[in-house]
């Protein structure tokens, strides 16, 4: 896939323990970029945490050449803090679904199509899968995002306070399309 913006060829790949620190890195600074807005959703994203989800293998990374750009965890499983009402409030709650979290592009980077490259990765994932659905959830308060995800298709059945994350989040689903 070519850079949109450079003309330097773009590529995700998985993570493996040698990107351990580069990922954090860019975790970090948009979570200091999220908190310094009042939106501190992403704190529980530490290395140790970011080290977590690259061995078990849902961690992958988008590069322009050889530059690490943005980051995105997608699993099979629903996050642990999903209650059962949760899991009732989808379209179809016996479907299988990917769920993507850790959406993350470097702040200097942001704004150039780089997340919508880790999003369009993330559903051709799915599709190549045939996983029917992408959920996700997000900071109930970050309009912007949100707008971001109805344009591309997402619906939101709910939003509610996370006691274990003590966070009021949005619940977000898409349905895809099978690859024709």
């Amino acid at each position: 896939m070519k850079g949109a913006q450079s003309g330097n060829e773009l590529s995700v790949s998985k993570a493996d323990l040698a990107d351990v620190d580069e990922s954090y890195e860019i975790i970090r600074q948009c979570r200091d970029q999220l908190s310094q807005q009042g939106m501190d959703n992403w704190s529980r994203y530490t290395r140790e945490k970011v080290e977590q989800i690259i061995k078990s293998g849902d961690m992958y990374l988008l590069k322009n050449g050889k530059e690490l750009v943005g980051t995105v965890k997608v699993s099979a499983g629903a996050p642990s803090f999903y209650s059962n009402e949760d899991l009732e409030k989808w379209e179809d709650p016996e479907a299988e679904a990917f769920y993507f979290t850790a959406l993350a592009v470097s702040p200097m980077h942001q704004g150039m199509g780089y997340g919508s490259v880790l999003l369009d990765y993330v559903e051709d994932h799915a599709r190549k899968h045939e996983v029917p659905y992408l959920r996700m959830t997000m900071f109930a308060r970050n309009l912007p995002l949100a707008r971001y995800y109805i344009r591309k298709g997402f619906t939101f059945p709910q939003t509610r306070k996370v006691a274990a994350l003590g966070l009021e989040l949005s619940f977000g689903e898409k349905r895809l399309k099978p690859i024709t």
